[in-house]
């Protein structure tokens, strides 16, 4: 069983590539070289990874692969909503998901406000507004802040990709009372 997460990210050629290779390496010319495959994703989320290397090409969809009508796959719907409990809003992101946005401009626009609500979560497009935003309000605070270093180990090619990709700074400043998000 071949399991592909976030297919939407992948481009129609990325699919047909994986789908030859499977092929040559099972030698069967049936799709995926006769793997199952299981492809997880919502086509509505994600669009597929343009080539950094390549920056004028459009990728395609993966439902426009060469490989996907041979595949010929089973859709399954998940259509329970269990991260969202607010009915209005899940609605409205539906009819946006589905083209229809225009309906839900008013239940976004009812939600505009002149004042930012004290402990409201902000959203930002890019890194260094994130950076900004979290200087200014770590100033705010008293005391000197607390300063740590990264520590890597490995063979320093791969730590130098993981650095790159990841996007961490090498120094983390804290200070007694901010507001610092976790995940495990």
């Amino acid at each position: 069983v071949l399991i592909i997460d976030e297919v939407s990210m992948l481009s129609a050629e990325t699919l047909d590539n994986v789908d030859t290779m499977c092929r040559g390496i099972r030698f069967n010319q049936r799709p995926f070289g006769g793997l199952q495959v299981v492809l997880v994703g919502d086509l509505f989320q994600l669009p597929p990874v343009p080539d950094k290397d390549r920056p004028n090409h459009v990728p395609g969809f993966v439902f426009e692969s060469k490989v996907w009508e041979k595949l010929a796959p089973t859709y399954c719907y998940l259509s329970e909503q269990h991260r969202q409990d607010d009915r209005e809003f899940t609605d409205a992101l539906t009819d946006i998901r589905y083209g229809e946005g225009e309906s839900a401009r008013a239940f976004f626009e009812s939600r505009i406000t002149a004042v930012e609500p004290k402990g409201s979560v902000l959203l930002y497009c890019h890194n260094f507004a994130v950076d900004n935003t979290n200087e200014r309000e770590l100033a705010k605070l008293p005391g000197e802040p607390t300063i740590y270093k990264m520590r890597q180990r490995g063979h320093p090619a791969l730590v130098d990709s993981l650095k790159q990709g990841c996007g961490s700074p090498e120094w983390l400043q804290i200070k007694v009372g901010a507001q610092v998000m976790f995940t495990q």
